[in-house]
């Protein structure tokens, strides 16, 4: 098998999404911007919490079809 590049877009785009949304959500739950609203705060500590959960399990999933893919049947 060739050499495997660490960054693949078509891989890791999704994981990146799901961590940048975390990371704003964090962002806005430590500034409390636009944060007035206990739903809006629940949701934004739910999409902290769950976004690198589903970024890793969606890199994982893509990973292995991908790494497949590369693999020849003998």
């Amino acid at each position: 098998m060739g050499p495997y590049v660490l960054w693949q877009p078509q891989v890791h785009r999704p994981g990146l999404v799901c961590f940048t949304a975390a990371f704003l959500a964090v962002v806005l739950l430590v500034t409390s911007a636009g944060c007035s609203d206990e739903a809006l705060r629940v949701a934004h500590f739910l999409v902290a919490v769950a976004g690198p959960v589903v970024g890793l399990v969606l890199i994982k999933r893509r990973r292995t079809h991908y790494l497949l893919g590369l693999v020849r049947p003998t």
